[in-house]
C-alpha cells in the first residue's frame, strides 16, 4: 500500500477554500469538483497504455491509448462530490455507487445500496471517491465489496485523510494492489469520529443540508 500525498499548489489553494468555515455549500460543491479534477490528474498517471497508430491529416502517427479498464466508485453521499471532476477528466470510465451511511451511535457503517457494472474485465483499476477518510468504516466496507467482485486494483481517493486509520488499512489489506492519494492528513479524531482540524461534513457542506 502506498499513500500518495498530492502537492499540487492549486490543490493545496482550493483546500484552504474546503477547509474555511464561511464557505457556502455553492462554492464548496464548485471547489470540490475543481480539486477532484486535480486529483484525477493526479492518481491515473500510471494507467497502463499501449502503442497505437492513428492517421493524422498528414500520416500516420504512433501514439497511446489506456490499456485497462477504468471504473470511478463514488461512496454515497458525500463521494457524489468528487464524481464530476473525475468523469470530466475520463469520460469513458464505468462508475459504480456504494451506499454507505454511519450510525451515529456506534459510529459503525450500515450498507444500504452497492450497485457497479457486471462487465469489467480483469485488469480493471477502481477508483474509489470518499473526501474524509475518518474512522474508516465506510473505506473499509467498501473495499470490501469490491474485493468480494474480484477487484484487485483500488486507488483510495480522498481530500483528507486520518493518520492512524490509513497506516490500520495498510495491514488489512496486504492482499489488494492498494493506493491512497490525499492532499493532507490530519492528526486527530474527536469523540464522533470527525477528522480535526479536518473540514466538518463534506456531505452536509457539498450538498447544503447543514
Amino acid at each position: 500500500m502506498r499513500v500518495n500525498l498530492v502537492k499540487h499548489p492549486l490543490a493545496l489553494h482550493k483546500l484552504r477554500i474546503l477547509r474555511n468555515k464561511e464557505t457556502d455549500y455553492v462554492n464548496f460543491r464548485r471547489v470540490m469538483k475543481e480539486i477532484s479534477f486535480i486529483l484525477a490528474v493526479e492518481s491515473t498517471r500510471d494507467l497502463p497504455s499501449k502503442e497505437v497508430e492513428v492517421e493524422t491529416p498528414l500520416g500516420v502517427a504512433k501514439t497511446k491509448v489506456i490499456s485497462a479498464d477504468v471504473l470511478v466508485v463514488p461512496i454515497l453521499r458525500a463521494g457524489l462530490g468528487m464524481l464530476e471532476g473525475f468523469l470530466e477528466l475520463i469520460p469513458e470510465a464505468k462508475v459504480g455507487f456504494i451506499g454507505i451511511y454511519r450510525d451515529e451511535e456506534s459510529l459503525q457503517p450500515r450498507k444500504y445500496y452497492y450497485n457497479i457494472p457486471r462487465h469489467v474485465r480483469e485488469d480493471v483499476i477502481a477508483f474509489l471517491l470518499d473526501p474524509m477518510i475518518a474512522t474508516g468504516g465506510s473505506i473499509r466496507a467498501a473495499l470490501d465489496l469490491l474485493k468480494r467482485s474480484g477487484i484487485k486494483r483500488i486507488k483510495v481517493i480522498s481530500l483528507i485523510a486520518y493518520r492512524d486509520t490509513v497506516e490500520k488499512l495498510a495491514s488489512e489489506y496486504d492482499d489488494l494492489s492498494l493506493d491512497f492519494y490525499s492532499l493532507a492528513i490530519d492528526e486527530v479524531l474527536n469523540e464522533r469520529g470527525f477528522i480535526v482540524p479536518g473540514l466538518g461534513d463534506a456531505g452536509d457542506r457539498t450538498f447544503g443540508t447543514y
